[in-house]
């Protein structure tokens, strides 16, 4: 029997609870279950999806794609599932940024860097499907769903933690609970911890477009009159499209006619990225910076979105989360080499100091670019071209961001499970049908 179909009742042990089974929570398991002996319970709120749902709710694998950094392909490398991801995957071989009607422009080659690809851009619904065939496949790994948590209480070792689904309560005790349940987290807000949220004003339009010539791997981020617009190259020679707009403008693009569309964006692209002859299905995301005020308590870590959702522009999102996530895999498996209590505040502690650096520095690059090239004063204007130029005359400068850019700015290498007889828990036992 499928373990998503998991019916508890009564109290259990577990090693790690993760609320939310999206790319974050989900990439979290994959990873801490390399080891054998940690028992992980996933508690998702929305049923298991399959890529063949003619609807597919969860948000983390929605119809957005990724640009997913060559760390965070790494880290996929690692779990065995990359190769499988690769086959929906297409390589950017050269990023172009430009300002519309503006002389501005830089151009950033993986063939300077010395590397394959910049990064790779795939579809969160296919991340999903590979992501949830994995966690499927894993013993130690227990998802619940759909489910949710209703009420948590601290004890001196661990936390206990009440998981609803339908009218059934299960009691889960855990030293750590990690909360990986998107922007608007119920279990943070559960918890008393606050947020600071900035609404940006605007709406992401996101689709996918067919040129009449080849895309060649070539990702553009284009700043237009209304925000960036970014052009990824995907499979089938298709662009995934993000086009950040005023929210009311927004409104009015997702509902006039492919032809309309297909005018108004190509207005904005101009004809670099040829003529784009097809037009796929539109959705619209609000825009908001998300930061939570903490992001870890005894017992307890944020993560993902859940700590900090950022605006689209720079695609480092998911690359920063992954990055915390073999951030807190290395942690977790250090403090159970020593024998320590890896739920304890000091050890989480030293988890954020190792990681919010590359936060801040990551949040306040995306956050300044959005700004500076939504703004539509000449004055700004001018300062963003001549910095255009400027940068791409700086060997060193573009280096420096295409390191960054790759994921390559910390380690997302995971440790080999420690080496240790551990008690561990039991998974959860299936419900006889």
């Amino acid at each position: 029997m499928n373990k998503q179909e998991v019916n508890v009742t009564g109290s259990q042990p577990v090693d790690v609870v993760i609320v939310g089974g999206g790319l974050v929570g989900g990439s979290l398991a994959a990873c801490l279950a390399r080891d054998p002996s940690l028992h992980i319970v996933v508690v998702e709120k929305i049923s298991p999806q399959r890529l063949s749902d003619e609807a597919l709710q969860h948000p983390s694998y929605d119809a957005r794609n990724t640009a997913l950094a060559n760390g965070t392909c790494h880290l996929f490398d690692q779990l065995g599932l990359w190769q499988t991801l690769r086959q929906q995957a297409e390589a950017i071989e050269r990023i172009v940024v430009c300002d519309r009607g503006g002389f501005g422009r830089s151009v950033i080659n993986a063939s300077d860097e010395n590397v394959r690809a910049l990064g790779y851009i795939v579809e969160n619904r296919w991340v999903g499907e590979v992501l949830t065939r994995h966690l499927e496949s894993l013993p130690n790994v227990t998802v619940m769903a759909p489910a949710e948590v209703t009420a948590c209480c601290y004890q001196e070792q661990s936390v206990d933690v009440e998981v609803t689904r339908e009218t059934v309560k299960t009691q889960l005790q855990t030293p750590l609970l990690v909360i990986a349940d998107g922007a608007q987290s119920n279990t943070r807000q559960l918890l008393g911890i606050a947020t600071h949220t900035e609404d940006y004003g605007q709406t992401a339009v996101v689709t996918t477009l067919t040129p009449d010539c080849s895309h060649n791997n070539q990702a553009w981020e284009r700043f237009t009159e209304t925000g960036p617009l970014a052009l990824l190259p995907q499979t089938d020679n298709r662009y995934g499209v993000t086009w950040c707009l005023e929210s009311a403008q927004a409104k009015e693009l997702l509902a006039v006619s492919d032809a309309d569309f297909l005018e108004a964006i190509q207005k904005a692209a101009g004809q670099q990225m040829g003529h784009f002859i097809h037009v796929g299905q539109r959705f619209g995301y609000p825009l908001k910076l998300t930061l939570s005020d903490e992001q870890v308590r005894p017992r307890c870590v944020v993560l993902g979105n859940s700590a900090h959702a950022l605006h689209p522009v720079a695609g480092q999102g998911l690359n920063l989360s992954i990055r915390d996530v073999a951030a807190l895999t290395q942690l977790i498996y250090k403090a159970r080499e020593q024998g320590q209590d890896y739920g304890e505040l000091g050890w989480l502690n030293h988890y954020f100091e190792k990681r919010k650096h590359d936060q801040a520095a990551t949040v306040q690059f995306s956050d300044k670019v959005v700004k500076l090239f939504s703004n539509n004063k000449r004055g700004y204007s001018l300062a963003r071209n001549a910095g255009l130029i400027a940068f791409d005359l700086m060997p060193g400068a573009k280096r420096f961001l295409a390191h960054y850019a790759m994921g390559r700015a910390t380690s997302t290498r995971l440790p080999e499970p420690p080496q240790q007889n551990h008690q561990s828990n039991e998974p959860l036992k299936e419900k006889t049908p």
